[in-house]
């Protein structure tokens, strides 16, 4: 063995395919850094990512007394890059281009042995042309890390099943246990990056069986799988136990995760239910303080109570509405094989927009799937041993989209697994094409039905949104590093997809507030609570002036307080600082004869959600003090 994998390093297919991947990744990394403010600043999990990487480098706990919320793997990989060479993000979009040519290189070792050499040379380059690769190289997140540990999981899984199915004649050692141990290991790495990698492991060794039918030695493997997955999650389940005293494998948001993915108002992707859930760094607090609220309780639960609660709503909706389930289901299915390449603050159709050499990477993911269906049908046998790891993977992949949601990202360590099927499919086509010889009838028809299907709108316009909000991040981060008259741009970009944005129209608000044009930012901030729905920043912006703005004539507290109760009677169970507003509002205006009471009972409810509160702690001293 040691020997072919030498020849294959040698292979001058391999390096003909990094060094297409090399330019691709130096041109368009070049024009991301220069061109999407995004690539420099991050928002969201980046930033969420960057702090956690930030306080470990610098010797600090990140939240020390919970357990962790975002899979720990890549800050603790990030934090220790970070302490060797310093958090500079442009060092550290250099580092993952490598990883992601190393990810190029294993993907082609891996499409070799499955399917032959002229495939892993496609699949190397239709890899490269696929967008989201690189896109993704250019964000801190996880999936960074996912992709070659998920690649080197399925190298020394394939190996494994290739022992179990060949002939004791044919020299190869007896398949033992090491293996399946170190792909566990392996797998259980891969799962602190991408907790859905756990459902891996069973799916494998179901598909083993199934393909094999080698019952002892597939149980045997499996304990050693499963014992190895345990290693590998050790570190993460360790820490979360020390930290809460809860035994919670890797993260403490499968419970909200779940009921995101399966709720009455759930899309096939996320899709915030209400404004609160819009902030990955609030979303812990929001979901430990709903679950408080609704189970009564006084103190604030912990995130695994928490959890359990949540996953409790997402099964009663599955069981409560079996028929309204089943089509979010379906949704589920078309958008895990949509060519929309779905993502909250990383969507690459915005991007493109910016950085137009992402059209580099113009394959659409619906024709990697048609073309891993004609690779399906393979008459020369070219993809023999691996087949059952292969399908075993992609069917925890589909699985893990179907309980929870896809995104664009979530798809790529999963689509390692169908790249060598791709590759092959190719060589068909290509081969089939040179000699005239008609491919099976059924085998295309259903190759380029699923490429249409990838191509129909199930979601309608959320497509759109998702690139309005994505073109709103970027000019935040574009104001962030001083440029004003770019994010102002970014954002009236994002109002004309979507002139109903209210998220658009605030920043818009902000940044002309900022410039000192107070007559329009009013305007502008009156407009963005008066669209439909309920964006709890437009209604804080607009009161806020309404009780204390500069201009006296825009100055109304009366209807600022009517604003703020109106809101508090639609169930914004958490959201404390409409509490804070109209607590602040009704002790700094006389007029409001009822305002201690009234004060006092709001600050109470924010107390009982968050004691350690410092507004509600300071409105509640001045009460006492004062009235």
């Amino acid at each position: 063995m040691s020997t072919r994998l030498i020849d294959l390093l040698r292979d001058r297919g391999l390096w003909a395919v990094l060094v297409v991947a090399a330019v691709v990744r130096v041109v368009i990394g070049f024009d991301l850094w220069f061109s999407d403010p995004l690539a420099r600043v991050p928002l969201s999990d980046p930033d969420y990512y960057h702090a956690w990487a930030s306080a470990l480098a610098a010797g600090e706990n990140f939240r020390e007394h919970s357990p962790y919320w975002l899979p720990p793997l890549y800050p603790w990989t990030l934090g220790l890059f970070f302490r060797l060479a310093g958090p500079l993000i442009g060092a550290t979009l250099i580092a993952q281009a490598l990883l992601g040519l190393l990810s190029t290189a294993l993907l082609f070792l891996l499409s070799h042995r499955v399917a032959g050499r002229r495939a892993a040379i496609a699949a190397g380059l239709l890899w490269t042309l696929y967008a989201p690769v690189i896109f993704f190289e250019s964000r801190l997140l996880p999936v960074n890390l996912a992709i070659p540990l998920s690649l080197l999981a399925l190298h020394v899984l394939v190996r494994y099943e290739h022992r179990l199915a060949t002939p004791k004649e044919s020299g190869l050692r007896k398949p033992g246990l090491a293996l399946p141990a170190l792909a566990g290991v392996i797998l259980g790495f891969a799962s602190m990056a991408r907790p859905n990698l756990l459902l891996a492991a069973p799916a494998i060794v179901a598909s083993l069986f199934l393909f094999r039918r080698t019952l002892r030695p597939t149980i045997a493997g499996a304990a050693a799988l499963l014992l190895g997955l345990l290693i590998g999650i050790a570190p993460s389940l360790a820490e979360n136990f020390s930290r809460s005293g809860d035994l919670i494998p890797v993260t403490a948001n499968g419970g909200i995760n779940f009921w995101f993915g399966n709720n009455e108002a759930a899309h096939g992707t996320f899709h915030a239910p209400s404004p609160e859930w819009g902030s990955i760094g609030t979303q812990r607090d929001v979901s430990v303080a709903i679950a408080t609220e609704a189970l009564g309780l006084q103190e604030p639960v912990s995130e695994s109570v928490a959890s359990a609660w949540w996953f409790a709503r997402g099964r009663q909706y599955l069981i409560d509405s079996p028929l309204s389930a089943l089509r979010l289901w379906g949704l589920k299915l078309a958008d895990t094989i949509s060519s929309t390449e779905f993502g909250i603050q990383y969507f690459p159709a915005a991007i493109r927009r910016l950085a137009p050499s992402l059209w580099i990477g113009a394959l659409p993911f619906g024709l990697l799937l048609a073309l891993g269906v004609l690779g399906l049908h393979d008459p020369k046998r070219a993809v023999s041993h691996g087949r059952a790891v292969l399908f075993g993977w992609l069917f925890a992949g589909l699985l893990a989209s179907l309980l929870y949601f896809t995104y664009s990202r979530f798809r790529l360590p999963i689509l390692v697994a169908w790249m060598p099927f791709t590759g092959r499919g190719a060589i068909v086509l290509l081969d089939a094409l040179r000699s005239r010889v008609a491919l099976p009838a059924g085998r295309v028809a259903a190759a380029v039905a699923l490429l249409v299907l990838s191509f129909i709108p199930f979601e309608g316009e959320y497509p759109r949104q998702l690139e309005a909000n994505t073109l709103v991040d970027a000019g935040l981060a574009a104001e962030s590093l001083g440029d004003s008259d770019r994010a102002l741009e970014l954002f009236r970009d994002s109002l004309e997809l979507v002139p109903v944005n209210p998220r658009a129209m605030v920043e818009v608000a902000k940044n002309q507030e900022a410039r000192g044009d107070h007559a329009a930012a009013f305007i502008a901030f009156q407009s963005a609570w008066e669209m439909p729905g309920d964006y709890p920043p437009a209604r804080l912006y607009f009161c806020r002036l309404l009780l204390g703005s500069e201009t006296l004539s825009q100055r109304d507290p009366a209807r600022a307080v009517q604003v703020l109760r109106r809101a508090l009677g639609r169930e914004s169970r958490a959201d404390l600082d409409t509490r804070i507003m109209l607590a602040t509002a009704l002790i700094d205006y006389p007029e409001f004869s009822e305002a201690p009471d009234e004060a006092r009972t709001l600050v109470n409810e924010v107390l009982k959600l968050d004691a350690d509160h410092p507004a509600a702690r300071g409105v509640l001293r001045y009460l006492d003090e004062n009235l």
